[in-house]
């Protein structure tokens, strides 16, 4: 009951020190380590809530979801490495967990294991092929490695699943920006600002392609537009 209280106190600082007092009433009940740990990386303390996390995983509660959530303070902290070998242990406890290979993949791509990471992107595909995400997720590690008609595949199929996501829109223009085509980035620039007029990166985009296209005032429009937004990005 006590940690159920301090669960749903509302107050980060306050769960944490009731979290800690009731570690020290019973310092071998995980659970008290396992909330204090969640309510760390919340807060953005990833290094106390991995010794958290450690400590439930040495009590005895190895599940994969531990590990998960381990793995992504470590990864959130850049140990990319330790990261890969937590998802790798929860992989190991339940192969289809979908959302722990997708992070994996993602600390792999961080290291350079492109290799590696397009395979895990793969597979999470392959189990989960309506999840627009996952097809996102591996055209943005296609344009890393400059395979920017498989990007533009992939990407093609996420808005094809999700077409009202404005920022898969813009990470398409941001492909076609590479293969010159200026129409297209135009395009799917203009589209994205329909559903979110808010994003720096479709007036950035747009406005690359209009200097291409000799339409200098329209280029000049979403210059102005993009010094008034700032730094606003594709999370929409």
């Amino acid at each position: 009951m006590f940690i159920e209280q301090c669960r749903q106190s509302g107050n980060d600082q306050k769960a944490i020190e009731y979290y800690s007092q009731a570690i020290k009433l019973s310092p071998g009940y995980p659970m008290g380590y396992l909330y204090r740990a969640t309510t760390y990386s919340k807060m953005g303390q990833y290094n106390k809530a991995i010794a958290d996390f450690s400590k439930t995983l040495e009590l005895n509660i190895g599940s994969e979801n531990v590990l998960w959530s381990r793995g992504m303070a470590y990864s959130k902290s850049g140990q990319y490495q330790k990261a890969i070998d937590d998802y790798t242990k929860a992989l190991q406890l339940r192969p289809d967990f979908a959302s722990v290979r997708t992070e994996r993949a993602l600390a792999y791509m961080k290291l350079g294991e492109t290799e590696k990471a397009m395979n895990d992107f793969s597979q999470t595909i392959a189990k989960s092929p309506r999840y627009a995400q996952n097809y996102c997720d591996r055209a943005s590690a296609y344009y890393q490695l400059g395979e920017y008609q498989k990007a533009l595949d992939d990407y093609a199929k996420a808005i094809e699943l999700y077409p009202d996501r404005a920022g898969y829109y813009d990470l398409r223009a941001q492909t076609y920006l590479k293969l010159s085509k200026w129409e297209q980035v135009v395009d799917d620039c203009s589209k994205s600002i329909e559903i979110n007029p808010n994003l720096a990166d479709s007036y950035r985009f747009r406005e690359q392609a209009y200097e291409k296209l000799g339409k200098h005032d329209l280029a000049l429009s979403d210059h102005e537009k993009v010094q008034k937004l700032g730094c606003s990005t594709q999370n929409n």
